[in-house]
């Protein structure tokens, strides 16, 4: 009891702050990860749609890219509405991007087959991881030598 008194007489002196309620907000796992996917994405569309303005050499490489789908997937992606398991595999895709060619071709060539995303989002994953691959991964490797 003394104790009690002896804190409630230094509350109202306004010695001691009130106790308040805290509130957490968990954040969910993944959030960045699915930041840096997007950040990934959206910085390899850009360079594939001035590659493909100015020089034209995306239309012999590969397939087209669906602006719509892109837009779509990226919505999705900012959204944090895809599965927690796409965040996870593209994360891994990103990932491997720089390791191991193998890999990266076998794992890509999975997602194509097995992804739960709509047909047209997995195409514009595929198609900029590959044009990736191609275009980009080969001029890194020039300035590093």
């Amino acid at each position: 009891m003394k104790k009690r008194r002896h804190k409630e007489k230094v509350q109202a002196l306004g010695l001691m702050p009130r106790a308040r309620a805290v509130e957490f907000m968990y954040a969910q796992r993944g959030d960045g990860n699915s930041e840096e996917v997007l950040d990934f994405l959206r910085t390899t569309q850009e360079i594939y749609l001035s590659d493909l303005k100015y020089s034209g050499s995306c239309v012999e490489s590969g397939p087209s890219l669906s602006l719509t789908a892109a837009e779509a997937l990226f919505s999705r992606l900012s959204g944090r509405m895809l599965p927690p398991a796409e965040i996870s595999r593209l994360c891994g895709l990103r990932a491997v991007l720089v390791k191991n060619e193998g890999q990266l071709k076998s794992q890509l060539q999975e997602f194509r087959h097995t992804s739960t995303l709509p047909a047209d989002e997995v195409s514009v994953v595929c198609t900029l991881i590959e044009y990736w691959l191609a275009e980009i991964l080969p001029m890194q490797r020039q300035q590093r030598t």
